[in-house]
């Protein structure tokens, strides 16, 4: 699993804080705080807009809006192990194309059998690759006409990532699938290395992106 799944505004947040000691009776105070108790309402709120705009989506769906539209142009907001799939773009999640569900999480629960790894999420890592690794990935279409999305990957130097298929045209409400193959052979086997896999549309909705990880 790759964490944290997003980043969201959280330094000098002007927010609400304890009133001075004294009495219950005093006004509200206000100062700037930050830290993950300021950007996580930014998430919450963010997911609770995109339940209110389409009610049929799962939750999972809604996150996944989130983490294939983030934001991962300003190289100064760090790498994915700093805010994973990037920061919170909530008009692009509103124009998601596709979103993926995970109707049974346990699926995943090594102790159960599963893979965590093979989890249906937004983002791709696998902490023992050795040699090569794959997942699958099953998207649905959001979109309101039929959309002819492009897939393909790139990583850091010595990661080889390939997708197939290469296209994938999905009707409003179809389900597809695709598979990403990592080649770690040369990479040193105490390297962390990472990558993008890019979901491009022929038209309407914005283009979505896969965070992937490989640690050896």
């Amino acid at each position: 699993l790759l964490k944290p799944d997003l980043a969201a505004p959280g330094v000098d947040v002007w927010a609400a804080v304890a009133s001075p000691a004294g009495g219950s009776g005093s006004p509200p105070e206000f100062g700037f705080l930050s830290g993950t108790s300021m950007a996580s309402p930014h998430v919450a709120g963010a997911l609770a807009l995109l339940r209110g705009l389409y009610p049929e989506w799962s939750p999972a769906e809604v996150q996944s809006a989130l983490a294939l539209t983030a934001d991962r142009s300003a190289p100064a907001i760090g790498g994915p192990m700093d805010v994973g799939a990037g920061r919170v773009d909530l008009a692009a999640a509103a124009r998601s194309g596709i979103v993926l569900d995970l109707p049974d999480p346990q699926s995943g629960d090594p102790m159960r059998g599963g893979e965590p790894s093979a989890l249906n999420l937004a983002s791709l890592a696998d902490f023992n690759c050795l040699g090569q690794c794959q997942w699958k990935r099953t998207v649905r279409s959001v979109a309101q006409e039929t959309v002819t999305w492009q897939l393909s990957a790139s990583g850091d130097a010595g990661l080889a990532l390939a997708v197939q298929p290469a296209r994938l045209t999905l009707e409003p409400g179809e389900t597809g699938a695709f598979t990403v193959t990592a080649d770690v052979g040369s990479i040193r086997t105490d390297a962390h290395a990472f990558g993008t896999v890019h979901v491009v549309p022929d038209n309407g909705p914005p283009a979505a992106t896969l965070a992937a990880l490989g640690v050896w």
